[in-house]
Formats: C-alpha cells, sequence, structure tokens
C-alpha cells in the first residue's frame, strides 16, 4: 500500500490502514537497537541548518532516555570553518562554550553521552550565524 501525501494544511480524509502485525513491533527496552537509538543525544539547540545571533551560543540537548546509562553526561565539541575547535568535559544537557559565533560564520557541533568506560554514538549538527 502507498500513503497518500497531502499539502500542508490539508485537512486529512480517507486515511489508510495498516496492519500491525505486519513489520511494526513495539520497541524492546532488551533489544540492542532500540538501546542504540535511545543512546543517541537529540539537539535542541542551536537547530539543524539554523542561524544564530553573533557572539555566545548555548548547545544543548533532550535528556538521554538510555535506561543503561542514567548517569549518563555529555561531551559536546564545536568546530568553525577554519578549523578552530573546541570541546566541553562531560556535563549535563548544555553548554556555552569561549567560541564567539561571527555573523555568516558556519559552524558544525557535536554531542556524545559518556558513562565510565562507556561512549555513546554521536548526533552531529550544523549553523551559521546571522549575517547583519
Amino acid at each position: 500500500m502507498i500513503g497518500t501525501i497531502r499539502k500542508a494544511g490539508t485537512k486529512p480524509a480517507n486515511p489508510e490502514t495498516y496492519q500491525l502485525n505486519v513489520g511494526v513491533l513495539p520497541m524492546q527496552d532488551t533489544n540492542k537497537y532500540t538501546k542504540l537509538v535511545r543512546s543517541y543525544p537529540v539537539p535542541a539547540s542551536p537547530p539543524e541548518a539554523g542561524s544564530v545571533e553573533p557572539g555566545k551560543v548555548t548547545l544543548s540537548i533532550k535528556p538521554l532516555s538510555a535506561p543503561d546509562h542514567p548517569g549518563a553526561k555529555f561531551v559536546f565539541e564545536i568546530e568553525d570553518e577554519k578549523g578552530a575547535k573546541e570541546t566541553s568535559d562531560p556535563r549535563e544537557t548544555q553548554w556555552q562554550p569561549a567560541m564567539e559565533i561571527r555573523a555568516g560564520g558556519r559552524y558544525r557541533w557535536q554531542v556524545w553521552a559518556v558513562d565510565g568506560e562507556w561512549k555513546g554514538p554521536v548526533s552531529k549538527m550544523e549553523f551559521a550565524g546571522k549575517s547583519g
């Protein structure tokens, strides 16, 4: 079955049905893929491909939903288009680097969870400094 694509703002009508016993299953907490998905940090700010005011920026993520790592902390890293890089110590869900955002500058940031010897997968994002 092929789904229907509607324009934004169109009121849905005649929804398609999908049998839940064919390819869609609840995620089990013990499944290795469930654990992997839940260990990815989810960025909150700045948004992917967004733009921010020049000056200081705060990088933030949503709390991790990995039951195997309730004490996880996060390592943030930011890099500008010239290769200047700054990395945080493990911390909670946000960090303000010393690096200042330049108008028109392009930046990449990434974050990963750590808990003792365990290191989670890396989430990567990009943003730009707003131009005057």
